[in-house]
């Protein structure tokens, strides 16, 4: 497959050898623009095998989220269309095969793919949810918090083509919520009351470009249980039932994690 004009390729990882190999493979013949930022000191073989195919590699210091150096990884690279995925993430054989037409389509300047369910054997939900992973830079409207929907000023086009997510295990567990969810939860936390100019920006100028219900969460964290519930709401609105119990499992394990988050957000503000 011949490159990509005018594609960068953009990567955050922590310590990723298990799927980094495999996910470079799938994208090298892409772009010959690959920038990979990794969260804190590399411990196992990730910058070898990022060398081995010759992509640019980076140490950048610890912050425990991927969302902190996101904006960093699209402000190294040099073209105007950036694609961002996660090493344990794959393009499935037609996006790749309609990645060309897509970043030479002048009516959409964003693109939201499927990204299946997916719980370390596998797929559980094949038509949902959706993740928008393909944008024109010029066009980005992003700030580097936890979790935090890439906008466009343009407009972003929904896809039905695929981004594979492959993780090595079940991310909808009480295992999982419970020693990974949970230090999401105190992270995002400290960072929702933190103040506005302490975080990386693109295409945001001013506090009005918080979304409204964002900016009630952070001055009302008192009510994180109706908070919970909406995010549970929306989130299995969004699945419309495509994944049957495990949609409504992972909405109520989404609604759960954003009550911990509020309920620590409360606490905060009370020792302050």
């Amino acid at each position: 497959m011949e490159l990509i004009p005018n594609l960068s390729i953009a990567l955050v990882i922590y310590n990723e050898e298990l799927h980094l190999d495999d996910c470079l493979k799938s994208i090298i013949d892409l772009s010959d623009d690959i920038i990979i930022l990794h969260d804190g000191p590399c411990s196992d073989k990730s910058r070898d095998i990022a060398l081995k195919y010759g992509v640019s590699f980076l140490e950048m210091e610890r912050k425990g989220m991927c969302e902190a150096h996101r904006i960093e990884s699209i402000n190294r690279t040099r073209n105007e269309w950036v694609l961002i995925i996660d090493a344990d993430e794959r393009p499935s054989k037609e996006l790749r095969e309609n990645l060309f037409d897509l970043v030479n389509n002048d009516k959409f300047d964003a693109y939201e793919f499927i990204w299946p369910l997916y719980n370390g054997e596998r797929v559980l939900c094949e038509k949902w949810p959706r993740k928008k992973s393909l944008f024109r830079k010029s066009k980005l409207r992003y700030i580097d918090f936890p979790h935090m929907d890439f906008k466009t000023n343009g407009v972003c086009h929904k896809t039905n083509l695929i981004l594979h997510h492959f993780p090595n295990y079940d991310n909808y567990t009480y295992h999982s919520f419970k020693t990974k969810w949970s230090k999401w939860a105190k992270i995002q936390a400290k960072l929702t009351i933190n103040k506005f100019d302490t975080f990386n920006k693109i295409g945001v100028h001013d506090l009005n470009d918080w979304s409204n219900y964002f900016k009630f969460k952070r001055n009302f964290p008192e009510l994180f249980l109706i908070f919970g519930f909406y995010d549970f709401y929306k989130s299995l609105v969004s699945g419309g039932w495509s994944g049957g119990l495990y949609t409504l499992k992972s909405s109520f394990m989404w609604g759960a994690y954003n009550s911990m988050v509020y309920f620590y957000v409360m606490l905060n503000k009370w020792k302050n």
